[in-house]
């Protein structure tokens, strides 16, 4: 039995590399995110002064949490 799982058998969906040096732009430019809604959603989580050109690990770093996380609330 194979103990290791790559990433999409961990249902990690096609998941960037570098994922926090991204920043939410890039993200959207690379049909990953919509952009305005993830606006919306970290702005309602308290982060005012998020913007298109904010880095993920930034987020993640503010919100005390992961870059994957971040990925996560704002991929959905």
């Amino acid at each position: 039995m194979n103990i290791i799982k790559n990433k999409t058998q961990n249902n990690q969906k096609d998941v960037p590399n570098k994922l926090g040096r991204k920043t939410l732009e890039e993200l959207d430019k690379m049909g990953k995110i919509d952009l305005n809604k993830s606006l919306k959603i970290l702005k309602a989580k308290g982060l005012d002064d998020v913007s298109k050109d904010s880095r993920i690990k930034d987020i993640a770093d503010e919100l005390d949490t992961t870059p994957y996380e971040i990925y996560e609330m704002i991929s959905h």
